[in-house]
């Protein structure tokens, strides 16, 4: 399955919003921290890049969230704001 099937999955399990990446722009952009990082570049069955590339394309990080009223992030309700 790809990356689309598996935010699709999310919303169509009711999740207002569904975001995700695959694990090597998790890598590569910060969400895995640099502690996790350096004990990843330690392990030996990864001693080839290019495997522990394709490893962590094959995998994603999915987040969905779900209001209770309903409303997606970021929409705004006028009666919150006093107006």
């Amino acid at each position: 399955r790809t990356l689309s099937d598996q935010l699709a999955r999310l919303t169509r399990s009711g999740f207002n919003v569904a975001v995700g990446c695959d694990m090597m722009n998790a890598y590569d952009h910060g969400v895995i921290s640099v502690e996790d990082r350096r004990r990843a570049a330690r392990c030996e069955m990864l001693d080839e890049l290019e495997e522990f590339v394709l490893l962590m394309k094959h995998y994603c990080l999915l987040v969905g969230v779900s209001s209770v009223d309903g409303r997606k992030g970021g929409e705004e309700d006028a009666a919150d704001d006093g107006a």
